[in-house]
């Protein structure tokens, strides 16, 4: 199986995701991404975040963020640049969801296709069959 995305330690992924380490390490069992732990002693371990964790994630927060307070009259009033680039985020990670769902039903469509040629395997070798036990 073919690896997608990169091997981080906890403190880089904390950095991408503007978290802290703990919460890094949290998130990733959450989410049951691969961990390769160290052979030598006192090295970090590593887990394997995938390309759309970090466009997803961002996109999070962003919507957390859109809003800015404005204190003279106590009520929030949007920030465009952070919608917008909410917006942005948000479609990267739609695009992204989009792939994956292709590259499944593709792959659906192939082991369909290969389950069908077994099937017609199997009916001939049943009527091989039947013809001994005549």
């Amino acid at each position: 199986m073919e690896e997608a995305g990169r091997w981080l330690t906890y403190s880089e992924l904390g950095q991408a995701f503007g978290i802290s380490p703990e919460a890094a390490r949290q998130h990733a069992r959450r989410k049951k991404w691969p961990r390769r732990t160290p052979n030598a002693y006192g090295e970090q371990a590593r887990v394997l975040v995938p390309d759309d964790a970090a466009v997803a994630h961002r996109a999070r927060t962003a919507v957390i963020r859109a809003t800015t307070h404005d204190r003279a009259d106590g009520r929030d009033r949007p920030d465009v640049h952070a919608m917008l680039e909410t917006i942005r985020l948000l479609r990267e990670a739609l695009d992204a969801a989009n792939a994956r769902l292709d590259a499944a039903a593709e792959e659906r469509r192939q082991l369909g296709e290969e389950r069908r040629m077994w099937l017609e395997l199997l009916a001939v070798r049943r009527h091989w069959w039947r013809r001994w036990l005549r």
